[in-house]
């Protein structure tokens, strides 16, 4: 997935400036949360080779995402089974 696709699925970015990281670099990631409990993390910037962009989640420690296609269907399921 590149940072399109995550801008346009409504990741939004967070810069994380050196001072705040004491690693002596700025990076940045993108966030959205799902629903409340399910926030979802791209990979950071540092990690990034040819624009390809993949999803975690601090919340489910085993979940990646690495196509918008399997983003969209996990946004499907979870909308189908909330609230939301």
């Amino acid at each position: 997935m590149t940072e399109q696709d995550l801008i346009d699925n409504g990741f939004k970015r967070i810069m994380v400036p050196h001072e705040e990281s004491n690693n002596g670099f700025d990076y940045h990631f993108y966030s959205k949360e799902i629903t409340r409990g399910l926030t979802l993390i791209s990979t950071d910037s540092t990690c990034v080779e040819d624009d390809k962009w993949s999803i975690v989640s601090w919340d489910l420690a085993d979940l990646l995402i690495e196509t918008v296609e399997d983003l969209k269907l996990l946004e499907t399921a979870i909308k189908k089974v909330t609230n939301v």
